[in-house]
C-alpha cells in the first residue's frame, strides 16, 4: 500500500511540476536569403474565345530572383524576368506572327520538401501573382495572293497601329498584364530545373472602333528553365 501511495505522490508531483514550470517557446522560424539567375525557353500563345487557331511561339526567357527563406520548407521569391510571348495565326494562305516582349515581376510562395536520405534532391512547388509590362509588340504577315483577294506582306509593324484610324489615336494594345503563375520542379544542390505556367488574366486589345466589344484574347505561356541559387545569409534562431 505504501509503495502504491508513493508512486501516486511521485506522479502528482511530476504533473504539478509540468503545470507550474514555464512553458518553453517553440523555436523561432529563422530567415535565410539568396539570389539567383534563371534561363530557359518560353512556349507562348494567345488564349480566349476569340483566339481560335492560335499557334505557339518559342523564345528565350531569362532573369533573376531573390529568395527569402522562412523556416525549413517555405520561402517568398520575388522575380524579375524577360518573357517573350505572342502567337502565330494561319489561314487562307496567309500567316500573321505577333511578337510581344514582357518584363514580368512575379511574387511567388514556394515550398521545398527534401526527400529523406537524399538531402541534395529537393522537389519544389510554387505559385503566386505577377504583373507584366509590355516592352515591345510587333506583327508581320506573309502569304500569296489568290482569286478574289490580294496579300500585302507586312514586316515588324507596331501593334499599336492595328486599329489606328488616324495618327495619334490611342494604343490598340494594353501595355500591362496581370497573371497567375503555377509551377514546380526539383533542386539538386544549388541548381534547379523548373516548369511553370503563366496564365494571363487581362484582355489586351483595347475596346474602341472598329471593335464593338472587347476581344477575348489573353496571353498564356509554358516556361521551362534552369536556375542557379547563390546563398547570401542563413540566419539561425537566437537561443533564449
Amino acid at each position: 500500500m505504501n509503495r502504491v501511495r508513493n508512486q501516486i505522490l511521485v506522479i502528482a508531483l511530476l504533473t504539478l511540476a509540468e503545470l507550474v514550470l514555464p512553458v518553453r517557446p517553440a523555436p523561432a522560424q529563422h530567415l535565410s536569403f539568396g539570389v539567383g539567375a534563371i534561363a530557359g525557353a518560353a512556349i507562348a500563345r494567345w488564349r480566349g474565345a476569340d483566339a481560335n487557331g492560335a499557334g505557339s511561339r518559342t523564345s528565350f526567357v531569362g532573369g533573376g530572383f531573390l529568395t527569402v527563406g522562412i523556416g525549413k520548407y517555405f520561402a517568398l521569391e520575388p522575380q524579375l524576368l524577360y518573357v517573350p510571348k505572342g502567337t502565330e495565326l494561319t489561314g487562307s494562305g496567309v500567316t500573321v506572327t505577333y511578337k510581344q516582349g514582357y518584363v514580368e515581376i512575379p511574387l511567388l510562395i514556394t515550398g521545398r520538401f527534401p526527400l529523406a536520405g537524399l538531402r541534395s534532391f529537393t522537389p519544389t512547388i510554387f505559385a503566386g501573382p505577377a504583373i507584366a509590362f509590355q516592352t515591345s509588340c510587333s506583327f508581320s504577315s506573309t502569304g500569296t495572293s489568290g482569286p478574289g483577294y490580294q496579300v500585302f506582306p507586312v514586316s515588324d509593324e507596331n501593334c499599336d497601329s492595328l486599329l489606328a484610324a488616324a495618327p495619334g489615336q490611342p494604343a490598340s494594345i494594353r501595355h500591362t498584364d496581370a497573371l497567375m503563375v503555377f509551377g514546380g520542379g526539383f533542386e539538386v544542390g544549388l541548381v534547379a530545373l523548373l516548369a511553370r505556367y503563366d496564365l494571363g488574366l487581362s484582355r489586351f486589345f483595347v475596346e474602341r472602333p472598329p471593335l464593338r466589344s472587347p476581344l477575348d484574347i489573353r496571353t498564356k505561356a509554358w516556361l521551362v528553365s534552369a536556375g542557379f541559387r547563390f546563398p547570401l545569409w542563413n540566419g539561425r534562431p537566437r537561443r533564449g
